[in-house]
């Protein structure tokens, strides 16, 4: 039996104390969980502070943030996993890799979504603070007046309730929002565009940040969608929101929300859906719409700052900077 050198020992030694650190190292990382509850300061960097004059010199990419809302964690969205799908007669089929494009360098980043959804009360109490705003609806020949207020996004609606949405995100984009009726199958419904279109806003979908994009829109004809369907099976609503930050070219700008292709919304879905993480913020919920947000969402009559609300929901994504941000937003009902 030959004897081993020193120097092999050694080697091998080393190799052996480098294995066991590695693993060592590893199962103490445990797999990553969202935080239950975070301090998001995207959307307050990107508005101006809302001090009058001083915001000239201290504005967007300051270091100065007067105010940074806080959010408890909901939920974790995992990406929809579709059954596969046989070919019919020996057809082959194309499967999407979810790669982003070949030439795009960049590393992932959290990206954000924030999502309002307000359920119109026929509360007429004024409120004590004076700052809530109040819609004026036409309803069988006469025009009741509404308060839009704060839900979370889980929120189990009534049959017949009128909802309306607001958007807002810490980048600039180009929104999309498809419709999709919910069945007690699980199975959808044929997708519509909801937004843009021509009689939204004049088609501008543009989101950037500080602004607010409703939806309806405060001047569109009907100002609020009404929870309700003839079919007995139905539960509720899906909605796919997309913020581009190009504009999507096979996305149309209809006269009014129009179906879409199937086959289009699933290929965006296949390519850009993933996994997010949803939050609430704290104490918001039940709130009454404020004039300021009403100013903000009346097509960019106003600029949001950091003494303004924030974003009731907030979904995080993590992603290319480059690629679309997709969420699916659920409005069930009861």
């Amino acid at each position: 039996m030959k004897a081993v050198p020193r120097t092999g020992i050694r080697v091998v030694s080393t190799i052996l104390l480098i294995c066991g650190l590695y693993c060592v190292s590893n199962a103490q990382k445990p797999t990553p969980t969202p935080p239950p509850e975070i301090t998001l300061d995207d959307f307050s960097r990107t508005r101006d502070l809302g001090v009058g004059d001083l915001s000239d010199d201290l504005t967007k990419n300051s270091v100065f943030v007067f105010k940074k809302p806080a959010y408890k964690l909901k939920r974790t969205v995992p990406r929809p996993r579709r059954a596969a799908v046989k070919p019919a007669n020996g057809t082959k089929t194309t499967v999407s890799n979810n790669k982003p494009a070949a030439d795009d360098k960049s590393v992932d980043v959290w990206s954000q979504i924030g999502v309002t959804i307000w359920r119109l009360s026929k509360e007429t109490k004024p409120a004590a603070d004076g700052q809530t705003a109040r819609l004026l609806i036409q309803e069988g020949g006469a025009t009741r007046e509404y308060t839009p207020q704060r839900v979370e996004a889980d929120t189990k609606f009534e049959m017949g309730d009128k909802v309306r949405l607001s958007f807002e995100t810490p980048r600039t984009g180009y929104l999309y929002v498809i419709d999709r009726e919910v069945y007690a199958n699980g199975k959808l419904g044929e997708p519509y565009q909801i937004f843009p279109t021509r009689s939204s806003r004049g088609g501008d979908n543009r989101v950037q940040p500080g602004s607010i994009i409703d939806v309806p829109g405060q001047n569109d004809a009907a100002s609020f969608f009404k929870l309700e369907s003839k079919d007995p099976n139905w539960r509720g609503e899906l909605l796919t929101v997309i913020v581009s930050p190009d504009p999507l070219s096979d996305m149309s700008l209809p006269d009014g929300p129009s179906p879409i292709s199937a086959k289009l919304v699933e290929t965006l879905e296949e390519k850009y859906l993933k996994d997010s993480v949803e939050y609430e913020q704290n104490g918001t919920a039940g709130k009454n719409y404020t004039k300021t947000e009403k100013e903000a969402g009346s097509e960019g009559k106003r600029q949001l700052t950091q003494t303004d609300p924030y974003p009731q929901t907030v979904y995080r994504i993590k992603m290319r900077p480059k690629e679309p941000m997709i969420i699916s937003l659920n409005l069930s009902v009861k």
